[in-house]
């Protein structure tokens, strides 16, 4: 179940454009986290570096960088993630389509 919700996430980073703002963790953040994780991200199948740097953006917002740093390299690999983790990438994954789908004309 969760190889298929991290396959549907690089479907979806294949669509999705880029995010803006920023809020809750994200300025716990280094400058060159986002380059580091939309690196690997796109380097994925049917991924693209606006889809992914999307997700960054998002969970940014919901992951203490603390956290980020053992579970971004795994959901930047297409790898599996649980609990909040799974969450904040759920729900990143679901506010990236929302904008990529408005920004399609839908």
């Amino acid at each position: 179940m969760r190889r298929l919700a991290a396959a549907a996430a690089f479907t979806v980073l294949a669509a999705a454009a880029a995010c803006g703002g920023s809020s809750g963790h994200a300025r716990e953040y280094p400058a060159g986290a986002e380059t580091d994780f939309v690196t690997q991200c796109a380097a994925q199948p049917n991924a693209s570096a606006l889809g992914c740097s999307c997700i960054y953006q998002e969970l940014s917002k919901r992951i203490a960088y603390a956290s980020f740093v053992t579970v971004g390299p795994v959901i930047a690999r297409g790898g599996n993630v649980s609990g909040s983790d799974a969450e904040a990438l759920q729900t990143a994954i679901g506010i990236c389509a929302a904008k990529a789908e408005k920004g399609a004309g839908g």
